[in-house]
């Protein structure tokens, strides 16, 4: 069976969790028009779900030593970009969000209809910052993430949770 591991629908940040939709389209999409079945995995990148207990039925988790965190740590802190991520990961869960590697079954239509918290951590940091001046408008689920995931799906003509092929 083919796997495919991509970043877990967390509201944390709304680019990863774009990123999931379309992972979440792709393997819709190879299902529906090449009747090819891919196992969809997803991994927590804000680290909360790393520390589930009992995992999930059908995942996969790893435990790394803390060399291989070390070496983790290196590899992200090269990337400027990810700096802040990893400092907010590190600060809300330490260094053993980053010692347990947690690949859990993805569900292709979750998060359309409604995220599971609202409203998602970066509305509510988006709000603070907003409240600070250093942003004018916030980056919403239902106002912005939404609806650009729903124009996704019904350009690729696939279903709606509940309603058939978008219209």
């Amino acid at each position: 069976m083919t796997q495919i591991a991509a970043d877990a629908l967390e509201g944390f940040n709304p680019g990863h969790d774009l990123c999931r939709y379309c992972v979440n389209a792709a393997v819709l999409l190879l299902a529906a028009r090449h009747g090819k079945r891919v196992e969809s995995l997803d991994f927590a990148l804000d680290g909360a779900t790393a520390h589930e207990a009992p995992l999930p039925p059908g995942a996969v988790h790893l435990e790394l030593d803390a060399s291989a965190v070390r070496a983790k740590l290196e590899d992200v802190s090269r990337y400027s970009e990810l700096r802040a991520d990893v400092a907010t990961l590190l600060a809300r869960h330490g260094e053993a969000a980053l010692a347990r590697e947690v690949l859990r079954p993805a569900a292709p239509h979750e998060g359309l209809v409604a995220l599971e918290r609202e409203p998602p951590y970066y509305e509510v940091v988006g709000e603070e910052r907003r409240a600070m001046g250093v942003y004018t408008e916030v980056l919403r689920y239902r106002e912005h993430l939404q609806p650009l995931v729903r124009s996704l799906w019904n350009e690729l003509g696939l279903p709606w949770p509940g309603e058939g092929r978008v219209s």
